[in-house]
């Protein structure tokens, strides 16, 4: 019964954030991936010429020399090892290794778009893998190799590459929709706004409230009694005089500090990480993103935790 092999696949959005030292690391497992593909080559080619040559009855020494013939032809034929660096003007940067193409002097010009790796020894053993920064960026791979317990070395060299490097979970959801967040936190922020200016109904209402607090604290006498019953009376019928002009607002603190925070909330959305191939031209980007990724996720979550509790914990000193 013939067997059906079916090529690995798996694919990671973005935001892929990969610099020199990222690549450098992927640059020795490619190498690996291409020496192990060529051995599960010669693994192939061994096994085909026995099974080719079964009936023949063929002497030992006769089948090591087809088995070299056919290695010879492979070697030729069907192995390729190329690697390309795209930039967004179209030029290309290509090699047989990645380690070649980080070393080209060019790339100090370059601004990355697309990295793209093909390996191939043979049709039954090959490694594709692209790094794309177009729309939300991705990373992918497709695997296929004769050998299954070289192709499980493989799978496992790769993934734990991508495993220590792939963008956590929500850096994905924040960055693959930013859209509908900063949506979001701009209509808090537009409706907030709006809160903070009042109407003459809300000003009113709230300086009578005001009033009232401190008539209740200085005590009702003969002097400010007419005084509460026309507080009582406002209060009761939600009466604003016609001529009165707005001062106060409501809850104004609260609404100031939701437009504040919907606003700030708002631009961490919009100035959202992208995938960045951070070499060349495109060094300073990912530095950016990194320290924008540390201020956002990091630095201002722990500033707004820490300080009240803080100053918690000194109102119980």
């Amino acid at each position: 019964m013939a067997t059906l092999t079916v090529p690995a696949k798996r694919k990671i959005e973005g935001p892929w954030l990969i610099g020199a030292e990222e690549l450098e690391s992927l640059s020795d497992v490619l190498d690996a991936i291409s020496n192990k593909l060529a051995a599960s080559l010669e693994l192939e080619i061994n096994e085909t010429i026995r099974i080719e040559n079964e009936k023949e009855y063929l002497s030992e020494d006769s089948i090591k020399s087809k088995i070299e013939e056919a290695k010879a032809r492979y070697s030729f034929e069907k192995n390729k090892n190329k690697l390309v660096l795209s930039s967004l003007n179209d030029n290309k940067l290509s090699d047989k290794t990645l380690s070649g193409i980080l070393r080209d002097p060019k790339i100090a010009d370059f601004i990355p778009r697309e990295l793209s790796v093909d390996i191939e020894h043979g049709i039954n053993n090959f490694f594709n893998l692209k790094i794309s920064t177009a729309s939300k960026g991705k990373l992918s791979y497709q695997l296929k190799c004769f050998d299954q317990e070289i192709e499980n070395e493989i799978r496992y060299e790769i993934d734990k590459w991508i495993d220590k490097n792939k963008p956590r979970r929500v850096l994905q959801i924040w960055s693959n929709h930013s859209d509908i967040i900063s949506g979001l936190f701009g209509f808090a922020a537009f409706i907030a706004a709006i809160l903070l200016f009042p109407t003459s109904a809300d000003s009113y209402k709230e300086e009578t409230k005001r009033k009232t607090q401190e008539l209740l604290k200085s005590g009702v006498n003969k002097e400010n009694q007419n005084q509460a019953m026309e507080l009582i009376l406002s209060n009761q019928t939600n009466y604003t005089p016609e001529n009165y002009v707005t001062t106060a607002v409501a809850n104004k603190q609260i609404k100031q500090r939701t437009f504040i925070a919907s606003i700030v909330l708002f631009i961490f959305s919009v100035v959202r990480p992208k995938t960045t191939i951070g070499i060349g031209r495109r060094k300073n980007c990912l530095n950016f993103y990194r320290i924008w990724l540390r201020l956002v996720v990091v630095t201002i979550p722990v500033t707004f935790i820490v300080s009240p509790l803080v100053e918690y914990i000194k109102s119980k000193l």
